[in-house]
């Protein structure tokens, strides 16, 4: 039998072990669209913003659904960057959740006739977190789509006359053949 003191040093490095282990982040994707992602609460503060890890398939412009509604009486404007960099600026990196709305599907950027979207440059991993510039939304689902006119259907999205058939994943050409590189500064 071990004396008490011993005991108890074992028990506390099993805590701190436990605590200092984190979770192995869930990550979402899949190889036809939309690309569908748990939901969560958002409020104000990037860094309390709802954080996702998105395995994407292919790069370019994906057309970003949220799920949403306010949970105030004034609305919410919803903002999103994708491994810590926004491209767009002004309002087309915002979403306005409507107050006393309900639960909707939105992408419609606070400029007329632009979409939400984020930038992908390469396929692979990338984070993907969403907070509130003002007020609190509670967000369902996040839908994510390579098809511009995909339309909301239930608890996803309607694909039909996706002209890449509903696929997610594109082959991708090597860096010498697109003339892609990364960091380079045009002279």
């Amino acid at each position: 039998m071990m004396p008490p003191v011993v005991v108890a040093c074992v028990m506390l490095a099993a805590r701190v072990l436990a605590a200092d282990a984190a979770p192995t982040p869930k990550v979402f994707g899949g190889s036809t669209l939309p690309l569908l992602v748990d939901g969560g609460a958002v409020k104000g503060e990037k860094e309390k913003g709802l954080v996702r890890i998105i395995r994407f398939g292919a790069p370019g412009v994906w057309y970003l659904w949220i799920k949403a509604a306010s949970t105030g009486i004034h609305g919410a404007v919803v903002t999103w960057d994708l491994d810590g960099h926004q491209s767009l600026h002004s309002g087309r990196a915002r979403i306005l959740v409507p107050p006393r709305a309900g639960v909707q599907w939105l992408n419609q950027s606070m400029v007329p006739r632009h979409k939400a979207s984020v930038h992908v440059d390469k396929p692979g991993e990338h984070t993907l977190r969403i907070w509130t510039e003002e007020g609190e939304a509670d967000l369902d689902r996040l839908a994510l789509t390579l098809y511009f006119s995909a339309k909301p259907a239930g608890e996803t999205l309607d694909h039909t006359g996706d002209p890449g058939g509903g696929r997610a994943v594109f082959p991708v050409a090597a860096e010498q053949v697109d003339g892609f590189r990364e960091g380079w500064a045009s002279p």
